[in-house]
């Protein structure tokens, strides 16, 4: 009987933990529209409820990233 009672105590704490870090992750991700993800970076777009920092361009740290284009401010560029 104790061994249930631990288990099931177990599963709660678990599902606990799931409910507050799904909870999180949405928190974090969503975004109010265009004008709260651009800031300061041009290209930001708000799709999904992600602010994706390159829109639709690839994220980049060097020029390869990007061939044949180049990578400029951590997004590839598309000209």
């Amino acid at each position: 009987m104790c061994l249930l009672t631990e288990f099931i105590i177990l599963i709660i704490i678990l599902i606990i933990f799931y409910l507050i870090n799904n909870y999180l992750k949405k928190k974090e991700n969503f975004c109010y529209g265009n004008d709260y993800c651009n800031g300061n970076k041009n290209n930001a777009l708000c799709i999904n409820q992600k602010c994706l920092k390159c829109g639709l361009v690839p994220e980049c740290t060097k020029d390869s990233d990007c061939s044949p284009n180049n990578c400029i401010k951590g997004c590839c560029d598309t000209a």
